[in-house]
């Protein structure tokens, strides 16, 4: 509603629609009326996302002959992680196997960023590593490898989606992951929405 007379009176802002038509007799002729959509908080990160655990535990169980690949389990601090040491035969590549590749549920790309929960190998020690999926993407789309984390003291180096040089590796996928080399353990990776 806007005034026809060319007087502002009040400048009202509601928080929703179902409040707007709640309080519609207390705007005057002479009153802006706004409704607060949350359009600007997303677009200025101010809301909370939706996270979704993206690990496939039941799969890299499966395929690690029915063990559960989470091998650190500190309880005083409540922590259960994957410590990289499985290796998975029908994944990772025959007898060969590399250790310590990460299945995912669905692809990464189906979100707006990923945030992977790290620790050390003793579970006592949590890191948070939070990428943009576009910069995810373009870190496997080239170079041998990434740093899954972002930390100086831990690492869990990705092996890329591309070969490069003379170095042949496993191409990692957007739903599976071939690790290099790593000395940490991964808690959860989730798929982050706004």
């Amino acid at each position: 509603m806007a005034s026809t007379t060319g007087k502002l009176e009040k400048i009202h802002v509601f928080p929703s629609y179902n409040s707007f038509n709640k309080n519609i007799s207390s705007v005057g002729s002479d009153d802006f009326a706004f409704v607060k959509t949350d359009l600007l908080d997303k677009l200025a990160g101010n809301t909370t996302p939706t996270l979704v655990a993206l690990i496939d535990w039941d799969t890299m169980k499966t395929r690690n002959g029915g063990t559960d690949v989470r091998n650190i389990n500190n309880t005083s601090a409540g922590i259960k992680a994957y410590g990289g040491n499985s290796s998975f035969p029908t994944t990772s590549g025959g007898s060969d196997s590399r250790k310590g590749t990460i299945m995912l549920k669905e692809s990464y790309t189906l979100y707006d960023k990923i945030l992977v929960v790290g620790n050390d190998d003793n579970g006592n020690y949590t890191s948070y590593t939070l990428w943009d999926v576009w910069e995810l993407q373009k870190a496997f789309s080239e170079g041998t490898y990434l740093n899954l984390k972002d930390t100086s003291d831990t690492y869990w180096r990705l092996y890329s989606g591309v070969q490069s040089g003379t170095t042949t590796h496993p191409l990692s996928t957007d739903t599976v992951w071939y690790t290099e080399t790593q000395n940490c353990s991964i808690i959860e990776i989730y798929g982050v929405k706004y």
